[in-house]
């Protein structure tokens, strides 16, 4: 599942980016990515057959590389010049991947202590949430 999951991650890495640069503002997206994602999620908690199961690993998959292409891409979109782009690039990578690297061993660490996947599950669907609240901040059509 994982495999499948990195196959389809690579035509939303690509397209994601181009979309948002052909759209005034990228809220759409946004959504449109925070729905995958906290449908995949919401589909695995609830999940009963082995195929659901395969479509909710498509949909997080789509929507992890439509995110992190978007988070990217937003950099150069609310930037006026380079040295701007170069600072917010600077503030929100070093603090987004901080976080990224705490992530797995904090998902791990809870399913280690209650040995089910539900409280994970909840604690990604609750970043899933946070994701389309800042989201929808950063793809409004205006520089920062």
């Amino acid at each position: 599942m994982l495999s499948v999951m990195q196959f389809v991650r690579l035509p939303a890495t690509f397209m994601a980016p181009i979309w948002a640069d052909k759209l005034k503002n990228q809220i759409s997206l946004v959504f449109g990515t925070a729905v995958f994602y906290l449908s995949g999620l919401t589909g695995l908690w609830f999940c009963g057959s082995i195929f659901m199961m395969w479509i909710y690993i498509i949909l997080i998959g789509i929507a992890q590389s439509a995110s992190i292409s978007l988070a990217l891409a937003f950099i150069g979109l609310r930037s006026e010049t380079a040295a701007e782009a170069a600072n917010l690039s600077g503030m929100s990578q070093s603090a987004g991947y901080l976080i990224a690297a705490v992530g797995p061993f904090f998902v791990g660490y809870l399913y280690d202590y209650a040995h089910i996947w539900n409280i994970p599950i909840m604690i990604m669907m609750a970043v899933g949430g946070l994701m389309l609240l800042a989201g929808i901040g950063a793809g409004e059509d205006r520089y920062v």
